[in-house]
């Protein structure tokens, strides 16, 4: 009977956090979303001034109350890496400089969006662009090409 009593607990404990986690992951993808039209800047993380990609990431978790890196390099090792199911704020890598001719260029990565569900991402394109959402991202050729890892911060 306790044993059956303690089962029951820890899945409402863990539905719990879950469903905390969801919520938490769903603010910084709507605080992302709130700034499509913003205008790109290097090194721009806010909404006054533009952003560049790492910087709408940082201002989407910083804006929830989340600590993370600034840089696309520093935060492609922040988080844990998602292999199969990406959820809502997980945040996505790409290497947009890539060159089959040059091999250090195979390991880079400069380029990050925040996964939005339904194979969408919002992100903060190179210059002259504006924060704006990509469709069906994974299967794309441009980025599909590109794609680095995933990670996530909100478990």
């Amino acid at each position: 009977m306790w044993k059956n009593f303690l089962i029951i607990l820890l899945l409402v404990f863990l539905t719990g956090c879950a469903s905390v986690a969801k919520q938490q992951r769903n603010a910084v993808v709507q605080t992302a979303l709130k700034e499509q039209g913003v205008p790109y800047k290097t090194g721009g993380y806010k909404h006054d001034t533009g952003f560049d990609c790492s910087g709408l990431v940082y201002h989407a978790y910083k804006t929830n109350g989340y600590n993370i890196p600034r840089t696309t390099e520093k935060q492609y090792n922040h988080g844990s890496k998602v292999y199969l199911s990406r959820q809502p704020g997980d945040l996505i890598f790409f290497n947009t400089d890539w060159h089959w001719w040059s091999i250090p260029s195979w390991f880079r990565v400069n380029h990050v969006g925040i996964y939005i569900g339904d194979g969408k991402m919002v992100h903060a394109p190179s210059s002259n662009g504006k924060v704006h959402v990509v469709n069906d991202v994974f299967n794309n050729p441009y980025w599909k090409a590109r794609y680095k890892k995933t990670t996530r911060i909100i478990h």
